[in-house]
């Protein structure tokens, strides 16, 4: 069962089966968050390993499934077995793609990112 939690002080919460899901608009960051927190998840969830198997959808696409493998971490998989060569090629459709963006600073960030992780500068042209 779903239920819809707010209390005087805190951001809107749903809850269904202990794990609560919190949607916010980041005003710092100009995106829209969402958080879920898993420390109160109904035992009967939890995998053997003592994880909370989650899948994550976008519209149509499936971003996170329950493996935990994401865009960002078949990414890394692919640039850590390649060679040089190999790395710019999959930098460079990673970027026609939209899962990467690099940085004036030269480092390269996951395309979610809407600041680089090594200087904290805006992402250019980012959508707002």
């Amino acid at each position: 069962m779903a239920m819809a939690m707010t209390e005087p002080g805190t951001l809107p919460c749903l809850q269904v089966a202990g794990i609560q899901v919190y949607l916010y608009l980041d005003a710092d960051d100009h995106v829209v968050r969402v958080a879920v927190h898993l420390d109160t998840t109904d035992e009967e969830l939890l995998a053997s390993d003592g994880t909370v198997p989650i899948e994550v959808v976008v519209g149509d696409t499936i971003v996170m499934d329950h493996t935990g493998r994401t865009a960002d971490t078949v990414l890394c998989e692919l640039l850590d077995s390649a060679d040089e060569q190999q790395q710019q090629a999959i930098r460079d459709a990673a970027i026609t793609a939209g899962l990467l963006w690099r940085c004036t600073c030269d480092w390269y960030n996951p395309g979610d990112r809407p600041r680089c992780d090594s200087c904290a500068s805006h992402r250019p042209h980012a959508v707002l």
